[in-house]
């Protein structure tokens, strides 16, 4: 099952057909189907490995779109409070924020939601903007976009690893089944005591 263990084991077997495989007469699992097995496994790894590490630069640049975007919401507020009031009230629906509170949201998506309220409202309310407070519809906007940009580069690098652990699961069993049928293979032809099993 261990991946380090199964591929030390087809390199092993690798290395006894291309030593044997022509004596013993083996037809069905060669040394060219076992290294073709076994090569698709490595690389399906370092392709997995890779998808993997491709992963760290999306998420980081997600947590600094997510947190520039946090700034922004939390400014946005304390501005909009001196006007709309500290409580909810329909005075701050056309804002967007989720959940009728006025606050932060706690999650990203909230987040992602509220910017996209706030992006609108100041773009139909200029004169709630503040150029001061860096706090304008067109700030939103920029930051609507890099966070959106953000979250569709972190969604797409997931899914590749996703993707190729897939592959990576699809290669490894393939090798294990040939593997299998080349003990099985094997066995019809070497006595028990073969000297040639090692």
């Amino acid at each position: 099952e261990r991946y380090d263990e199964l591929v030390a084991a087809a390199e092993d077997l690798d290395d006894g057909l291309v030593q044997h495989e022509v004596a013993l007469n083996v037809a069905q699992n060669t040394h060219v189907r076992v290294r073709a097995d076994l090569d698709a496994l490595t690389a399906a790894h370092l392709a997995f490995k890779a998808a993997e590490g491709a992963q760290v630069a999306p998420a980081a640049a997600l947590r600094t779109a997510d947190s520039n975007a946090k700034g922004f919401i939390s400014r946005a507020l304390n501005l909009l409070r001196i006007s709309l009031g500290s409580q909810w009230t329909d005075a701050w629906a056309p804002t967007g924020l989720p959940d009728n509170a006025v606050s932060v949201p706690r999650n990203q998506d909230g987040r992602f939601t509220a910017l996209t309220g706030l992006k609108g409202y100041f773009t139909t309310n200029a004169a709630m903007e503040s150029a001061a407070l860096n706090i304008t519809a067109a700030i939103a906007t920029s930051l609507h976009t890099a966070l959106s940009d953000a979250r569709t580069a972190a969604s797409n690098a997931k899914a590749a690893a996703k993707s190729t652990n897939m592959t990576l699961g699809e290669k490894k069993r393939a090798l294990q089944e040939r593997y299998r049928k080349s003990i099985d293979e094997l066995d019809g032809l070497l006595s028990d005591d073969d000297p040639r099993w090692y």
